[in-house]
Parts: structure tokens; sequence; C-alpha cells
């Protein structure tokens, strides 16, 4: 069964197309939302790059960070790419690379059944992430500065009235929002649309919530989650490498190298072309054995 690479991108698009480049492959199969708020992209250019997979753009919307639309810009790649059966779903950012070859990561997934996303222990989760999912943000999804003090005062209100929409016979569950999944784990996240919009929609940052939330309170699926029980300390198991100690994430640079390149996830987060591209194109001749195109 073949892979699906599913990638949210708005910049940085010499990043996108060496992150295409690399994952061109004959057993994969990539989707791209594109943010809507990005104008004159050329998509028939980036289709002209792919050579031995199906390259589909899906339908696009306008995404804001910590808005609800972070989520359905997952929801749109996750729906569209599971009508096709696929072994396993790849979610990353365009300004993300694969550290390992394809042979190397499909080998990785082979007959293994697991759900690679990090999902940090309750008793480490940070007491701002509840207050993202109990209150309502209802302008969460504006870039307006106007709306947004708004929001601030009406949570300063709802903490004065005590409101929580969270059902807290729901254990919540959070960690990074990149993540490899098998075809049954999305066909479970796709068939709770509604409770993700019921749950979710009008909260901050929920997109480092809701899948975890969802497969680690259903028992079939909690089982599945790749070493779930681990600290906030560890939270690799997504299989990408995330650098929170130096950064926001940390951008590598040309000095990470042999960190990057001999280190066990199989992807790294993240990279700017426009601060160090010689890291991007190192890592992308190396991956290609030697071959530049």
């Amino acid at each position: 069964m073949k892979h699906a690479y599913l990638i949210i991108a708005h910049n940085n698009f010499y990043t996108l197309e060496k992150l295409i480049k690399l994952i061109d492959d004959k057993r994969n199969d990539i989707y791209i939302h594109i943010d809507k708020k990005i104008r004159n992209f050329d998509f028939d250019y980036y289709k002209s790059i792919v050579r031995d997979s199906n390259l589909i753009f899906v339908d696009r919307i306008k995404v804001n960070w910590g808005g609800f639309s972070q989520i359905k810009s997952e929801l749109i790649l996750f729906k569209e790419a599971s009508k096709n059966e696929y072994e396993y779903y790849h979610l990353i950012s365009g300004v993300d690379l694969p550290i390992k070859t394809q042979e190397y990561i499909h080998n990785f997934f082979r007959n293994c059944n697991m759900d690679f996303l990090t999902n940090i222990k309750s008793e480490y989760i940070p007491n701002e992430v509840y207050q993202r999912v109990s209150k309502f943000y209802l302008f969460q999804d504006s870039n307006i500065p106007f709306l947004k003090s708004i929001d601030k005062k009406l949570i300063k209100i709802q903490d004065i009235l005590k409101i929580n929409r969270w059902d807290d016979n729901i254990k919540l569950q959070y960690g990074s929002n990149w993540a490899s999944l098998t075809h049954e784990s999305v066909k479970y996240i796709i068939e709770n649309e509604k409770f993700i919009y019921k749950k979710f929609k009008y909260t901050l940052g929920a997109d480092e919530v809701y899948k975890q939330t969802l497969l680690f309170n259903n028992e079939k699926y909690k089982k599945k989650l790749y070493l779930y029980e681990y600290n906030n300390y560890h939270i690799s198991y997504n299989m990408r490498h995330i650098d929170w100690h130096r950064g926001n994430p940390y951008i590598f640079l040309s000095e990470d190298y042999e960190e990057l390149m001999s280190n066990k996830a199989l992807f790294a987060r993240k990279f700017d072309c426009n601060k160090d591209r010689n890291i991007i194109d190192k890592i992308y001749k190396k991956l290609m054995g030697g071959i530049v195109c």
C-alpha cells in the first residue's frame, strides 16, 4: 500500500519544492493545502516537478495561527486523501524535510500499524492548554487587532462567570499536531468531525489537541499510539525532530547537519530558505544520492 503526504504550506516555497522532490516516489501520493491568502502561487510549476507521485492540490481556505482554520485545513487533507486507502498518512508542514530516504521510511512503517504522534501525559499539560479549550474564543480566526482585544475581554468575563465548556469525562490530551497515522485512525478522525466541531470550534490552538484527545480516549486507538506514555521531555515519538529548546521552534542551520542526519527521527522541522538555504540543499543532495536536479 502507498503512503500519502499531507502538506500544509503558506510560505518558504523553495523549501516546499525540495520537500516535494524528496518525497516524489511511486510509493507516495502528495496532497498539498496552500493557504488561500497566498496569491499568484504557480500550481502548474509544482505539478511539473513531480515525476512518480500523484500530486493533488486540495480546496483552499484561509488559515490563521491558533484558529480552528488549522484544524479545518487538516480535515480537508484527511478527507481528500482517505478517498484512496493508504497505509500511512504523513501530516507535515511545507517547511519540513525528510532526513531519511524513502526506502528507509517505507521499511520503517512496513507492517507497523501504529500511530506516531506526540501525546504528553495529562500531568504535564500546561494550564494554558486547558484554558484554550475550556473558554470560547469567538475571534480566534481573525487577524484584526480590535477583535483580538475583544476576545481577551470576553475571556476575562468567562473567567468571572466560571464558564467551562470542556467535558471532564473526556481526558484532554496534547502534543504536536504533526503526525503519521494509519488509514484506520484517519477514518476514525473523519467519522468524528461533528464532535471535533462541537468541542474545538472557537477554541485556541486546538490543532495540538484534537487528534490526541480523540485517539487516546478510545481504548482501541489508544493501544495503537506509539509509546504514548512518556513525559514532556521526550516529545519525538511522532518521528519528527523538532528543537523547542533553542527556538519556537528552532530553525536548523548548516552547522546542524550532522545532528540532523544522525538523528533517529524520519523528518525534521523547521527550515527557512531565507535564513539558511545551504542546509536545505545539503540534505537534499544527500538523500538524492548526490544527484541534484
